[in-house]
């Protein structure tokens, strides 16, 4: 909510916040992050501004891919036209090994 409030009402990353190719996304994250820390400083809460500051976003999207056992499923949820895509770009799942002992 806080990050929703520093970003300007008009902003297309307003009400969904996603990186781009560009990067865009993740420098107005990251200028977000550093007003909003800025703002925690200000208002006497350094234990809060350290922990903005220490905060990192993570794509969640392979790993939600990953764990849907119907690619068809995974695909819907990310979005794609095509399952191939999401079997390509984020499905991440490996062989199964047993235990050494």
């Amino acid at each position: 909510m806080l990050l929703k409030s520093l970003l300007p009402r008009h902003h297309k990353f307003r009400s969904f916040i996603k990186p781009d190719q560009n990067g865009t996304g993740s420098a107005l994250m990251r200028c977000a992050r550093e007003k909003a820390k800025q703002k925690a400083i200000e208002q006497g809460d350094p234990m809060l501004a350290a922990k903005i500051a220490g905060f990192q976003f993570r794509d969640i999207r392979p790993k939600a891919a990953s764990e849907i056992l119907d690619i068809g499923d995974a695909s819907l949820l990310l979005g794609h036209s095509k399952q191939e895509i999401t079997k390509r770009a984020y499905r991440r799942i490996g062989a199964t090994a047993k235990p050494s002992k």
